[in-house]
């Protein structure tokens, strides 16, 4: 009976150390809300009848990403620029990962990743249409030793800055307070042994 229960408990925690590992990249959460977004541009380009359009997108460090996922679009052409044609011009207001303290431990991060984009679509000899706008937002708490996993080193938009731990009350008294003791006994040894 004692080994069954050692054997299961053994079973359990590497299933979780297998399954339980490293959480999502930040790169696949910036990718999949890019989709969601270019997702919305298609359904309501296709719901007007548009299909064949030029494409401009603001400037952004993950515009690769929208742009990938629009093109990727299965009802959705794009061509190169022409005044004479359609075309949807996307500003990317916000595509980023940001990092929060975590209130409940000290060796944890909040993690929020956010896309907000909007546009509009021009056509000729029509007003412009103004393309309705994304927003969406996730968050999840992930272990501080999992940042330099989850970053990408070869994508900027995919890192962010860490904050440093809050500090207890004790740390904030403690370590000037020993600080200023060593300071002190290290100026009384130099003073007693130079008396001498």
């Amino acid at each position: 009976m004692m080994y069954r229960q050692l054997t299961l408990i053994l079973l359990l925690c590497t299933a979780q150390t297998v399954f339980g590992g490293t959480p999502k990249s930040n790169y696949d959460i910036l990718s999949e809300l890019a989709k969601e977004s270019s997702q919305s541009t298609g359904k309501f380009l296709t719901a007007r009848k548009i299909d064949t359009i030029g494409l401009t997108l603001s400037h952004h460090p993950a515009q690769s990403l929208i742009q990938t996922a629009l093109v990727a679009q299965p009802t959705l052409h794009f061509f190169n620029n022409d005044s004479k044609k359609n075309t949807v011009e996307i500003e990317i207001a916000d595509l980023a990962v940001r990092y929060f303290r975590y209130s409940d431990s000290q060796d944890s991060l909040v993690r929020e990743v956010q896309i907000h984009t909007s546009g509009i679509v021009r056509q000729p000899n029509e007003p412009m249409i103004p393309l309705p706008e994304f927003s969406k937002l996730t968050r999840d708490t992930i272990a501080r030793t999992d940042v330099a996993k989850i970053e990408n080193p070869g994508y900027s938009f995919t890192k962010s800055i860490v904050p440093e731990p809050e500090k207890s009350l004790l740390s904030e008294i403690a370590e000037p307070v020993v600080l200023f003791a060593v300071a002190a006994i290290s100026v009384l040894l130099l003073f007693t042994i130079r008396s001498q």
